[in-house]
């Protein structure tokens, strides 16, 4: 069976990736309806939902477990989703754990429309991951006219030359644009740096806390490059490149 692990008599086989459904529609929508809608609205305050699976972009140190063909569900049954939510639990906050949430315009401002006419974005908030290529004064209106709370994109390096090897199709400047969209769309947003990239020194470290410090962001997060099987930087630390 195709996208089945087992263990048998203490050897681990893996039979593949199973067969990638041509859209996410075809999966249907998360069973919300097993579970016991008193105790989700006891505990529950923030539900996670997904509009889409799968990123173009080709990052060195991402696994992109779902692939970069962008496979996406059809806005109004995201809507009704969030509907759901907020009457059977009611839950006021949503996560959009897609990994590109603006990577489609189109897409977006449908799911945007829809929670405006529905009367919902009134009713929550909810948060999402961007890119900075990928934004634009319209879209990010119609997401704060929508409920958007906060949006969170990853800038990874203030390093020239870092940048440009870690694949991410962004520069300095785009990212500082993309930053003065946001505040002026009036959304509060995060942005992540990575520290170990390929070849790091201290100066190009230094180079991405000048940065961060430039681009003041609301909430700044650094992390560790955490070598992912899959990736790049998990070939190169194999191969004991990049300083590795």
């Amino acid at each position: 069976i195709r996208g089945l692990c087992f263990e048998e008599n203490g050897k681990i086989t893996a039979n593949g990736r199973g067969e990638i459904p041509r859209t996410l529609d075809e999966l249907g929508a998360p069973g919300y309806d097993l579970f016991d809608p008193d105790v989700m609205a006891r505990y529950c305050k923030e539900l996670p939902i997904m509009s889409q699976r799968g990123c173009p972009f080709a990052c060195n140190f991402c696994s992109r477990p779902y692939g970069r063909k962008v496979r996406r569900r059809t806005p109004g049954r995201v809507v009704e989703e969030v509907r759901q939510g907020v009457e059977r639990f009611g839950v006021r906050r949503f996560n959009f754990f897609d990994e590109t949430f603006s990577v489609n315009k189109q897409h977006v401002n449908s799911i945007c429309s829809g929670l405006v006419e529905s009367g919902l974005a009134d009713k929550i908030e909810w948060f999402s991951m961007v890119h900075a290529n990928t934004l634009d004064d319209k879209l990010l209106a119609n997401m704060k006219r929508a409920g958007c709370a906060q949006v969170f994109f990853g800038v990874e390096s203030g390093n020239d030359d870092v940048i440009a090897a870690m694949g991410k199709g962004v520069t300095k400047e785009r990212i500082l644009n993309a930053a003065q969209m946001i505040r002026k769309a009036g959304l509060p947003f995060g942005a992540g740096f990575i520290f170990g990239h390929p070849n790091e020194t201290k100066m190009t470290c230094l180079d991405t806390i000048r940065f961060a410090v430039k681009l003041n962001a609301n909430v700044t997060a650094f992390g560790i490059m955490v070598p992912y099987p899959g990736t790049e930087i998990f070939d190169m630390v194999i191969r004991g490149e990049g300083g590795y």
